[in-house]
């Protein structure tokens, strides 16, 4: 008569060999490549442009001692009014 260890010891068997199988076996296996964007280097200016402005001009501002409204002005905002602008001339072009 078989006792419990030895059952258990049997299926832990069947399960490794189910479950390892597929790994060392010989076929290749197909993955699933994602296909990457590719950036320009004009958009990589732009986003680099678009952190580094704020941050020089937070660092000239002071807006944390200061007013901080005038940071959103003059910081933030030509960022955000240019990638409104480059969003609307891209609309254009894609017309023609």
């Amino acid at each position: 008569m078989l006792g419990f260890q030895e059952i258990l010891i049997i299926i832990l068997v069947i399960l490794g060999f189910i479950v390892f199988r597929p790994l060392f076996s010989k076929r290749p296996v197909q993955r699933k490549v994602r296909p990457t964007i590719e950036i320009s280097g004009k958009w990589r200016l732009a986003l680099v442009a678009s952190v580094v402005y704020p941050a020089a001009v937070a660092v000239y501002i002071q807006p944390w001692q200061n007013d901080p409204i005038i940071f959103y002005y003059i910081g933030v905002g030509p960022v955000v009014l240019a990638w409104l602008l480059g969003w609307a001339v891209m609309g254009f072009k894609k017309r023609s």
